[in-house]
């Protein structure tokens, strides 16, 4: 079958193996190593090395084995700490100067310090940035930005009328805007056969979610940016974040936030205890005044709108808490946890909080948590 494809045989990828190890093998110096475990359970020697003992004499075996015995205790001794100062590392605690700890940060950078301070560290304060994999295909972010890119395009085009009275037209018109946003996409077949046939079933979903929605509230704005600024110990302290769409309420006063999810919703108990802050920053900016045109308003309405193509398409989701007391805990919340980075005693601490570890960390490495997780090291380091 390899054959008719045109593919190399696999006896070819071994021999090319079989070469380069004879190439190595003839350097002047070769270590041979093996695992002599894996995941706990002994492991067998290889045929090859099996045979090699067999065939060299059992005294030059004897003096090679004693070389590779000499660093394997070494290796040991690096492990085992001296005369009983040796400790367990620790997580790391920078304390970087006031000057140098940032005095504007997004709302979602706030959820990262909540719990990961050492995430925010890495990336504001050392500057360091993950490097993309060459030529690395979209993940799922990438489909999220033009999920969010197409609906965005969708409101401001038609901010007042739907361009048609049923779900079909509604519909068929986010598809067209659809295919020009996923374009970048269809260079990558495999990605947009995947992605095209879910963000058709988010539009067929958005189409009749919209049409009735329109009989409540109105769009007044989509990916809009705001920013507010309180006095904080070490000085003014700006947050700005980015609302996925803000409504204005039919007949009443007051506006809603929607925040689009393409992944998974926050839990319901991280929204009630204040881990899943986004949102009610986002409301603390609006009822501050922070988002142009809009003013200071009363926001009446949080909710998460799930937009993951399967089945079902979509979901719309109330915030757990009601939006004003929402509102007014964040902000309070914010200030308090600021308070706490403008003590320049207060480390950047890397997942001070059991139970509440980032899904994603881009600086796990950098901060050497297989080290000091399994020496016990961390939890609960907010008090109370």
């Amino acid at each position: 079958m390899r054959g008719q494809l045109g593919l190399p045989l696999p006896e070819r990828r071994i021999g090319l193996s079989a070469h380069d190890f004879a190439q190595a093998f003839a350097a002047p110096e070769v270590m041979l190593t093996r695992a002599e475990r894996q995941e706990g359970t002994p492991t067998v020697p290889s045929r090859w090395l099996a045979q090699l003992e067999n065939l060299v004499p059992s005294s030059a075996f004897a003096a090679i084995k004693a070389v590779g015995d000499a660093w394997h205790l070494k290796a040991v001794e690096l492990k085992t700490p001296g005369d009983g100062q040796g400790t367990m590392p620790g997580a790391p605690m920078p304390t970087p100067p006031i000057e140098a700890r940032p005095r504007r940060l997004s709302v979602t950078e706030i959820e990262t310090l909540q719990i990961n301070p050492y995430g925010v560290y890495a990336r504001r304060i050392l500057g360091l940035r993950p490097l993309e994999d060459i030529d690395a295909d979209a993940g799922a972010s990438e489909r999220g930005s033009f999920t969010h890119r197409a609906l965005q395009i969708f409101l401001e085009t038609w901010p007042d009328e739907l361009p048609g009275t049923d779900a079909e037209a509604v519909s068929a018109a986010l598809i067209d805007i659809g295919r020009e946003v996923f374009r970048p996409v269809a260079a990558t077949p495999g990605l947009y056969a995947f992605w095209w046939p879910r963000f058709e079933r988010v539009a067929r979903w958005f189409a009749e979610t919209e049409i009735a929605r329109r009989a409540q509230a109105r769009p007044l704005t989509a990916e809009c940016r705001g920013e507010m600024v309180f006095d904080a110990p070490a000085g003014p302290f700006a947050l700005y974040g980015i609302a996925d769409r803000v409504d204005g309420i039919i007949g009443g006063e007051g506006i809603a936030i929607i925040d689009y999810k393409t992944g998974s919703l926050p839990g319901k108990s991280d929204q009630i205890s204040g881990f899943a802050s986004q949102l009610p920053l986002l409301a603390a900016i609006a009822e501050a005044g922070g988002f142009p045109g809009i003013g200071a308003v009363p926001v009446v309405e949080l909710a998460y709108w799930r937009l993951s193509g399967g089945d079902p398409a979509g979901e719309r989701a109330g915030f757990a808490v009601d939006p004003g007391q929402a509102a007014a805990e964040a902000r309070a919340g914010l200030e308090d946890l600021i308070a706490l980075f403008d003590d320049p005693q207060w480390p950047y601490k890397s997942r001070p909080v059991a139970g509440h570890e980032p899904r994603f960390d881009d600086y796990l490495h950098l901060a050497r948590v297989q080290e000091w997780a399994s020496a016990g090291d961390g939890g609960d380091d907010w008090g109370s």
